[in-house]
């Protein structure tokens, strides 16, 4: 009786692995299928998150946008940043409705199962369009970089001609950052200290406790031509978004967000 049970359970145990390694392979071969597929966009959710025709939920990358959504005491509630809906509004004139191809770069799936990917509609690359409208700013996760020089090139033109985000660019001090929370704004700053973290992570200390300058391990790569350790002591003008996390915390992507005003 226990080899029969003990058989029962095994081939219970096999067909399980089989179908999991099935699923596997089924996913990674639709991700394989994907470069180059012409979809339909079903809606957009915001500016820089669509969905589907099948009901896959697609992530544009290299860009964000203003956040619609804000969770509040573990729930979702309608509290749209700056922009925010003006930023769906055009990503929505831009592909709702239309077939659009799809591109991966390195990482293709996001930790909600978004699809990770460059959008083209009618031969234009949509991330890029956002940033060249003032809709949405530079946000680049290595390795992910496949076309960072276009973003970069994009959200220069929207910056020189003050469009959208940057139209009513504030520059700030550290001291008002709480007051800008969710904002994109510059920020004026004297660097007292470069250290690493624990999130391998350099952190620009300005002196205010609460607020965070971050670089992401992965993007030092970007800094050859002033390596990081060589902002202690400088006045810099930063560039991004003030986010609240455990404190305020501002990311840098890339250094062309930092302006050093000694040069």
């Amino acid at each position: 009786m226990k080899k029969i049970v003990s058989k029962s359970i095994h081939k219970k145990i096999n067909l399980l692995a089989f179908f999991l390694i099935a699923c596997l392979i089924c996913s990674s071969c639709g991700l394989e299928d994907l470069s180059g597929e012409g979809y339909r966009i079903r809606d957009v959710v915001d500016g820089d998150t669509a969905e589907l025709a099948t009901g896959q939920k697609i992530r544009y990358l290299g860009v964000d946008t203003p956040e619609i959504m804000k969770k509040f005491s573990g729930n979702w509630i309608f509290d749209p940043e700056p922009l925010a809906l003006e930023a769906k509004a055009f990503n929505r004139a831009l592909v709702s409705g239309r077939r659009v191809d799809l591109e991966f770069d390195e990482k293709r799936v996001d930790k909600y199962g978004r699809w990770l990917v460059y959008v083209i509609v009618n031969g234009k690359l949509a991330n890029a369009e956002l940033l060249r409208e003032g809709y949405a700013y530079l946000m680049v996760y290595p390795p992910n970089d496949k076309y960072l020089e276009e973003l970069l090139q994009a959200q220069s033109k929207a910056k020189n001609a003050k469009l959208g985000l940057w139209k009513e660019m504030r520059t700030i001090p550290p001291e008002e950052a709480h007051r800008y929370a969710g904002r994109l704004v510059t920020l004026k700053c004297k660097i007292q200290e470069v250290t690493s973290s624990r999130r391998a992570a350099v952190l620009l200390k300005t002196g205010v406790t609460g607020l965070e300058v971050i670089i992401y391990g992965g993007n030092l790569k970007y800094f050859t031509d002033m390596p990081v350790s060589r902002y202690r002591g400088e006045e810099l003008e930063i560039t991004g978004k003030i986010r609240k996390r455990n404190g305020l915390e501002l990311v840098v992507y890339h250094p062309s967000q930092i302006r050093v005003m000694s040069k």
